[in-house]
């Protein structure tokens, strides 16, 4: 089974400063990983000619496709394709339908280009173009003597679509095998805990294999198989993902599912249930969060902010002096907001505008109520994380209760 070995080479001095975030090593580590390409190493380099030949050596000295972004443009600074093009032998040449295509942007544009503009039109003479539809800057692959660069503007609204539409498709053609992976999402076990259970299956298998990751409120397994076909990929990967799923369905709250958000509403719509939600001084971070959840407004019928002590009590219907410092006062106030909002189920979070201190949240699902503490002031971290841990530990709880109480009807 032939296999491609290969990395990523990102130019810019605007990476290497922290002016932009480099997204598009993350975009081409997962493409190619997809059909088949194994990718071992990513570097960042700045425009600088020297640096940019010393990297190529290194990098064709273990990889066999090297892939380039940044460095296609105008600009003096620009000059990955030439730097390239002579690392390979080749000389530049003016590519007539890149050059077309660049007259007709300008004109659309009302503008005449200049002549370092035109520069993008010449291309090395053995390469093979990639029509660049969102810019000026069209790609370009060289393949010698057992070697691939490719090389993509910077933008990723332009790198993006030209490496799905053309470069993506060209490379296919070069590698005989797929990856595939399938995540399961799992939420109350840490990372730790998980690896030590699946220490047996994770040195049993080679193909696929199985690797746990740590995220924000949550552990993720990933499954990944290499075969000849997509199909023949998943085969593999299936049995071992359904055995794990079974072993931690405790703890599953969903496969491929994207977040704990994306998973909860979908839960809430399979079992035609409703979601009403109050943050009491701790920001809006739950409901932002169902918010980014496309359809999310067939479940979620009530979203309160607030940090008003009057306000929480009219929404939840309590009179009584409830507990800012206790678990089971806050699942109190879910309960009472579930009844007065008149859906299946609330969360309720309550914290303090900075998040110094701990966070409270309750949650209630037809009646079926808990609490839980989030430690922030032990983890001193910043407001934001602080937010979204809670989030994502009042979200775990929901979804936890969901599944216990509605699988046992």
């Amino acid at each position: 089974m032939k296999s491609l070995v290969a990395e990523i080479l990102c130019v810019g001095t605007e990476l290497l400063l922290g002016d932009i975030v480099n997204t598009n090593a993350a975009f081409l580590a997962r493409e190619l990983a997809e059909i088949g390409i194994e990718v071992y190493h990513q570097s960042v380099i700045g425009d600088n000619v020297n640096r940019l030949k010393e990297a190529l050596e290194e990098c064709f000295s273990r990889s066999d496709l090297v892939i380039m972004t940044g460095g296609l443009g105008p600009t003096y600074d620009d000059l990955t394709k030439e730097t390239v093009a002579e690392f390979f032998g080749e000389k530049l040449i003016r590519d007539q339908e890149s050059y077309d295509r660049m007259l007709k942007f300008f004109e659309y544009m009302g503008t005449v280009p200049t002549p370092n503009n035109v520069k993008q039109a010449d291309m090395p003479e053995h390469g093979v173009i990639f029509r660049n539809d969102s810019g000026t800057a069209p790609g370009v692959g060289i393949e010698k003597n057992g070697k691939i660069a490719v090389m993509l503007p910077g933008p990723p609204f332009e790198m993006e679509p030209m490496y799905l539409n053309y470069v993506k498709p060209w490379l296919m053609k070069k590698t005989e095998k797929v990856i595939r992976s399938r995540v399961i999402h799992l939420v109350g076990i840490g990372e730790s805990m998980v690896e030590y259970r699946l220490k047996g299956m994770m040195e049993k298998y080679t193909n696929p294999t199985i690797a746990p990751y740590a995220k924000l409120g949550e552990v993720q397994l990933r499954i990944t198989a290499q075969a000849p076909t997509e199909k023949a990929a998943l085969e593999l990967i299936d049995p071992v993902l359904n055995e794990i799923v079974e072993d931690f369905r405790q703890y599953v709250y969903g496969v491929d599912i994207g977040n704990q958000e994306t998973a909860l509403l979908s839960l809430l719509k399979e079992k035609g249930m409703t979601v009403s939600t109050m943050e009491y001084d701790c920001g809006a971070a739950l409901s932002y969060r169902f918010g980014n959840v496309n359809g999310w407004e067939e479940t979620l019928k009530r979203s309160i902010m607030t940090a008003d002590r009057n306000r929480l009590f009219e929404e939840t219907g309590i009179t009584e002096d409830i507990s800012f410092e206790s678990e089971d006062g806050v699942a109190v106030l879910a309960e009472g907001l579930r009844k007065r909002a008149g859906t299946d189920v609330a969360i309720v979070i309550s914290g303090t505008a900075d998040m110094a201190n701990d966070s409270l949240f309750g949650v209630s699902v037809r009646g079926i109520v808990s609490g839980g503490r989030y430690s922030v002031h032990k983890r001193k971290l910043d407001t934001q994380t602080s937010r979204n841990r809670s989030v994502q530990a009042a979200i775990g709880m929901t979804i936890k209760l969901i599944k216990g109480g509605t699988d046992n009807e």
